[in-house]
C-alpha cells in the first residue's frame, strides 16, 4: 500500500478506508483457516500417532505434552502426565546417568535406549528419539519413544544360552573339536586337549594336516572329509597312533556343523583292553564248560531260562545245545514252575546247593538226576551254574523203599490214598492246603468222586470201571474247599494191585487248575474278541471300498459321458453337478480316515482358542436350516448360555466338528419331526446335546455305538451313505478335551446326544476384534494375482476359474520365483502360495516376502490338510490358509476378503487391514 504525504478526503478516501478494512478482515479468516489446518495436522500427527511420543520443558525438564499412545504405554493418565517430570518416569538408579546426559552435548536427534519406569512399576527399555522445538514459546525437546523390552530380553538370553552351551562344552567328559571348512582348528575343549596330549595354543587357528602329520591316510581324515564334503554324520571307532608311536583307542562322532564339523571323541582304550581280557577268559571258560565230561547248565537266576549247555549236557538229553539255549529249566526239571522259582531263590541266597529231580529227556523218557547248583554273576547278573548226575538207578531203589515218605508227603499235588472201596486212609499236605481239610476230618471217609451211583452213565461208574481193568481215570474237578470257596483240580486215579492180582488201593492226585481254568475262559473271551474285531475291520474295509469307489464312479463315469459330443446344457450341468457331489462325498470319507488315523496314533493336538458357544450354535443353526427345510424338519436351538458364561476358552474346531457329525447324522437318520440342540453349562461343565425324532438306535447296539469300525457292521447305517467313523471322531475329540459323549436312544422314536468338556470362562473383552480401515472404492481394469505353483493342473483350474474376469495372473513354478517376481511387480495385489514346491518351499518364500511387503496378503494353497499344516502356515507369515481341493467360492470369497475385489470392481486399501483376524 503507497502512502501519500495529504490524506485524501471526500467519497475516494471513505471507499478506500472500507476497502482496505475487508481486505484485513479477509487476511484475518485466512490465517484463522491455516491455523485451524495446522491444528489439526498437529492432532493426527502428534496426539493421534500410534507411536508414543511426549513433549518436555528442556529447562524445568516438565512434561508438557503426550499423545494416546504414550498414555497406554506408561499407564499414566492424561492429567498425571501434566504434573510429572521426565525424572519420574526414569529408575532411580539411572537419574545420575540422566541428568549427565542433559547437561552433556548429546546428538539433539537421538538419546539412545533408556530404561523408563512403567505407572505399576514395571521397568521397560525404550529407543528414545529426540529433537529440539519451540513450544508454547520455550525451548522444549519432542521425543519419540520405542518399547524394545522384548528385544533386550531375548539379546540378555542370547548370550546366556551361548554361554551356556560354551560352559557346557568346555566341561564334558568328552573331546569336544570343531574344524572349520578351511581345516583349521576352530575350538578344542580340555578333554580332547588331554586326548591329543598337546596345549590350546598347539591347535587352534592351525591346520588339521600340520598338527597330525601324515595324517590324510587315516581313517579319521577321511570320515572328516566325508562329512566336511557331504554334510552327514559319521561314526567310527578305531586305534590312534600318536607321534610317539603310543596307541590309544577312541569312538568319534563327526557331526555338520555351520563352522564345519563337531568332533565328539571318547577315550575307549580301557574297554579295548577289558574286552581282549574278557576274551582270554572266554577262551579258559570254554575249555573248562565245554570239554568237561560232567553234565553242565548255566540258568538265569531269575527266569529260569538256560543260557549255556555244554556237549555232554545234549548228549544226555538228547536235545542239541543251541536246543538247550532256548528252552527253559522248567521243560526238563519235573517239579513245577512255582517250585522252581523257589529253588532259584534258594541257590541265589546260598541256603541250598545239593537237589534231586527227575529230569525229561527229548524222547519223552524221565531219568533221576542228582544236582549241584551255585550261584555265580557275569557282567552283574546271576546265573545258577548246576552240575548234573544221573542217578537213576540209585532213585530207583530208594524210591521203592520211600513212596509213601517222600514222593507222595512231599508232592506239590493233593494226594489222597484210599482202600479198595475209596475210603480214605492217607491225604498228604498239599491236599489240605489245596481243600483246607485236616487229614482227621478227611481220613475214613469216601471221597465224593468214589461215592456210589445208580446212573450207570455217571462219573463214578467210570471211574471205578477204568480202576478195576487196571487203567488211569484222568478229568476235570469242581469242588468246594472248607472255607466255601471252589476251585477246580484235575484229578488222576491211579489202581495199586496186590501180589495176587488184587486190588489194594487207589491213589488220587489233585492238581490246582483253577488259575488254569480262569486263563481258558480270558483266551477264549479274548478269541471271541478278536474274532469280533476282525469281523469288524472286514466290514470297515468293505465299507471303505464302498465310499471310495461309489464316488469314484460317479465321478469317472460322469466324466466319460461330459466327453460326449451329443449332450445337451442341462444334461451337462446335471452331470457336472453328479461330479462335484461324488468329489464332495470322496473328500468327506478321506477326511474322515484321517481324522481317525490322527486319533489313533495319539497326534492330535488341542488348539485352544476364545470364542462365543452362542454364536457358534448360532453358527451351525444358520448353516444346517436350509438341509432341514428341504427334507422339511424342524430345526432349533434348544438352550444358550447366559452372557457371562458364553465366552469360553476351547478348541473351537473340535467342537464344531463333533456339534456338525451329530446335527448331521441327526438330520440323516431323521424322516420326519425335528432336530434341536443347545448347551447348557451344569457344575462348571459344558453339556451340549443333539436331539432328533429319527429312527433311534436298536438296544444291542446303543452300548457300541462309538466303537471303531462297529458302524460298517450294522446294515440299517447301510441305508445312508458315508464313513461311519463320525461317532468314534467325536468320542475321540471328546475324550481328548477332558470330557466324554454318551447317547439316549428309543428305537423307532428319536435319540439324543450328550457330549461334555470342562467350561474355561475367558473375558469377552480378549476376543480378537475385526480390524478397520478407510477405504475408497474405484474401478479398475485388472488386479494382479500371483500364483505360486509347481503343479500344472492346479493352475489351469485356477486359471480356468477367474480368467473370465478382469484378473491378470502371473505364475511362479517354485518359491524362489514367487519371491523375485514379487519384486518385479510391485502391482500385485495378492499371492496364492503352494507349500511344497522345488528350489524354495512356501512357508520360506512367504518369510521372505514378508521383509519387503509385509502388508501383502499371501494365501496358502496346498494339499496339507492337517490342523498343524494350517498353524504352520500362518506362523510362517500367511494370511490365511485353503487346502486342496478348492472351491470356486473358496478362490472369489479369498479375492473380496482381500482385495475387496467383487465383480471387476477393485477397493484400494492394505490388503492386512482388510482381512479377518486370525484366531
Amino acid at each position: 500500500m503507497k502512502i501519500h504525504d495529504e490524506p485524501e478526503t471526500g467519497h475516494n478516501s471513505e471507499d478506500k478506508t472500507a476497502e482496505c478494512n475487508c481486505h484485513h478482515a479477509s487476511q484475518k479468516a485466512e490465517l484463522q483457516s491455516e491455523l485451524f489446518e495446522i491444528r489439526e495436522k498437529y492432532n493426527r500427527l502428534f496426539l493421534g500417532n500410534p507411536q508414543p511420543m511426549l513433549i518436555y520443558d528442556i529447562e524445568t525438564l516438565a512434561i508438557k505434552e503426550v499423545n494416546q499412545a504414550a498414555v497406554d504405554l506408561y499407564g499414566y493418565s492424561y492429567p498425571e502426565f501434566m504434573l510429572m517430570t521426565i525424572m519420574n518416569i526414569r529408575p532411580k538408579s539411572e537419574i545420575p546417568k540422566l541428568n549427565s546426559h542433559l547437561q552433556g552435548k548429546c546428538h539433539p536427534k537421538s538419546a539412545g535406549i533408556w530404561q523408563h519406569v512403567k505407572k505399576n512399576g514395571n521397568v521397560i527399555y525404550v529407543k528414545v528419539i529426540s529433537h529440539d522445538i519451540v513450544h508454547n514459546g520455550r525451548p522444549s525437546r519432542h521425543v519419540m519413544l520405542n518399547d524394545v523390552t522384548k528385544i533386550k530380553q531375548a539379546q540378555k538370553s542370547l548370550i546366556v544360552s551361548e554361554q551356556r552351551i560354551r560352559s557346557v562344552l568346555d566341561n564334558m567328559l568328552e573331546g569336544c573339536q570343531i574344524i572349520g571348512f578351511d581345516w583349521k582348528y576352530k575350538y578344542i575343549n580340555q578333554t580332547a586337549l588331554e586326548h591329543c596330549r598337546g596345549k590350546r595354543s598347539d591347535f587352534i587357528g592351525r591346520l588339521f594336516t600340520d598338527c597330525w602329520p601324515g595324517s590324510t591316510s587315516t581313517k579319521i581324515y577321511s570320515a572328516v572329509k566325508r562329512c566336511m564334503e557331504g554334510r552327514k554324520p559319521v561314526k567310527l571307532e578305531g586305534q590312534f597312533i600318536y607321534p610317539d608311536r603310543s596307541r590309544a583307542w577312541f569312538s568319534c562322532s563327526i557331526q555338520p556343523v555351520p563352522e564345519g564339523v563337531f568332533i565328539l571323541s571318547v577315550d575307549i582304550s580301557d574297554r579295548k583292553l577289558m574286552e581282549k581280557s574278557l576274551i582270554s577268559s572266554e577262551e579258559k571258560f570254554r575249555t573248562l564248560f565245554d570239554n568237561h565230561s560232567a553234565i553242565k547248565l548255566i540258568i538265569e537266576a531269575e527266569t529260569g531260562n538256560i543260557t549255556e549247555a555244554n556237549p555232554a549236557a545234549a548228549i544226555f538229553y538228547g536235545w542239541s545245545r543251541q536246543e538247550l539255549q532256548s528252552m527253559n529249566i522248567n521243560q526238563i526239571n519235573s517239579i513245577g514252575a512255582e517250585n522252581m522259582v523257589q529253588l532259584l531263590d534258594t541257590v541265589r541266597k546260598n541256603l541250598k546247593n545239593n537237589f534231586n529231580f527227575k529230569h525229561r529227556r527229548k524222547d519223552g523218557t524221565t531219568c533221576d538226576v542228582e544236582v549241584f547248583s551255585s550261584k555265580i554273576t557275569i557282567s552283574g547278573k546271576e546265573y545258577i551254574h548246576s552240575i548234573v548226575q544221573d542217578v537213576s538207578a540209585k532213585m530207583k531203589a530208594e524210591k521203592q523203599v520211600s513212596l509213601l515218605s517222600k514222593s507222595i508227603e512231599h508232592s506239590p499235588v493233593g494226594i489222597i490214598i484210599t482202600d479198595p472201596e475209596g475210603c480214605v486212609e492217607f491225604c498228604n499236605n498239599s491236599f489240605t492246603q489245596l481243600t483246607g481239610y485236616q487229614p482227621a476230618e478227611v481220613i475214613g471217609v469216601i471221597s465224593s468222586l468214589l461215592r456210589p451211583s445208580r446212573d450207570q452213565k455217571s462219573r463214578h461208574h467210570k471211574i471205578w470201571k477204568a480202576v478195576r481193568l487196571g487203567n488211569i481215570w484222568k478229568g476235570e474237578f469242581c469242588d468246594w474247599k472248607k472255607n466255601g470257596e471252589q476251585y477246580w483240580t484235575y484229578v488222576s486215579i491211579s489202581p495199586m494191585f496186590g501180589s495176587h492180582g488184587s486190588l489194594e488201593h487207589l491213589i488220587m492226585v489233585f492238581e490246582d487248575i483253577s488259575d488254569h481254568k480262569k486263563m481258558l475262559a480270558q483266551l477264549i473271551e479274548s478269541k471271541l474278541k478278536a474274532e469280533e474285531s476282525d469281523k469288524l475291520k472286514t466290514a470297515f474295509l468293505a465299507n471303505m471300498s464302498h465310499e471310495i469307489r461309489t464316488p469314484m464312479n460317479g465321478i469317472l463315469g460322469f466324466m466319460d459321458l461330459l466327453q460326449q459330443s451329443d449332450i445337451t446344457g442341462s444334461e451337462r450341468e446335471e452331470y457336472i453337478s453328479y461330479v462335484k457331489l461324488s468329489g464332495e462325498r470322496l473328500l468327506n470319507t478321506i477326511n474322515d480316515i484321517i481324522h481317525i488315523s490322527k486319533i489313533e496314533s495319539g497326534i492330535t493336538t488341542l488348539n485352544e482358542t476364545t470364542f462365543s458357544i452362542n454364536s457358534l450354535l448360532n453358527e451351525h443353526l444358520k448353516f444346517f436350516l436350509p438341509e432341514a427345510e428341504t427334507k422339511k424338519l424342524g430345526l432349533s436351538v434348544s438352550s444358550r448360555l447366559n452372557e457371562e458364561d458364553d465366552i469360553v476358552i476351547a478348541d473351537r474346531q473340535k467342537i464344531e466338528s463333533i456339534l456338525t457329525n451329530l446335527i448331521k447324522n441327526a438330520l440323516k437318520f431323521t424322516a420326519t419331526g425335528s432336530v434341536t440342540f443347545g448347551c447348557i453349562l451344569h457344575n462348571n461343565i459344558l453339556r451340549f446335546s443333539v436331539s432328533d425324532t429319527g429312527a433311534g438306535i436298536p438296544a444291542d447296539k446303543v452300548v457300541k455305538i462309538f466303537d471303531r469300525f462297529v458302524q460298517a457292521e450294522y446294515n440299517f447305517a447301510r441305508t445312508y451313505e458315508g464313513s461311519g467313523l463320525g461317532l468314534a471322531i467325536s468320542k475321540g475329540y471328546a475324550e481328548m478335551m477332558g470330557g466324554n459323549i454318551i447317547v439316549r436312544s428309543d428305537h423307532g422314536k428319536g435319540s439324543v446326544f450328550t457330549f461334555t468338556i470342562p467350561h474355561v470362562r475367558a473375558n469377552a473383552a480378549i476376543i480378537p476384534a475385526q480390524k478397520s480401515a478407510k477405504i475408497e472404492t474405484v474401478r479398475s481394469e485388472t488386479l494382479q494375482v500371483l500364483v505360486a505353483e509347481d503343479d500344472d493342473v492346479s493352475f489351469t483350474y485356477l486359471h480356468a476359474l477367474i480368467s473370465k474376469h478382469k484378473i491378470k495372473l502371473l505364475r511362479a513354478n517354485n518359491g524362489a520365483e514367487a519371491v523375485q517376481m514379487c519384486k518385479d511387480n510391485p502391482s500385485v495385489a495378492l499371492i496364492f502360495m503352494d507349500i511344497k514346491m522345488p528350489v524354495m518351499d512356501g512357508y520360506e518364500a512367504t518369510r521372505r516376502i514378508r521383509e519387503f511387503h509385509p502388508d501383502l496378503p499371501v494365501i496358502a494353497l496346498t494339499a496339507f490338510a492337517l490342523s498343524n499344516d494350517r498353524i504352520k502356515a500362518l506362523d510362517a507369515g500367511c494370511d490365511d490358509y485353503i487346502s486342496k481341493p478348492v472351491r470356486k467360492e473358496m478362490v472369489f470369497e479369498i479375492l473380496e476378503r482381500f482385495t475387496l475385489w467383487n465383480n471387476d470392481v477393485v477397493v484400494v486399501g492394505t490388503g492386512r487391514d482388510l482381512s479377518i483376524t486370525k484366531q
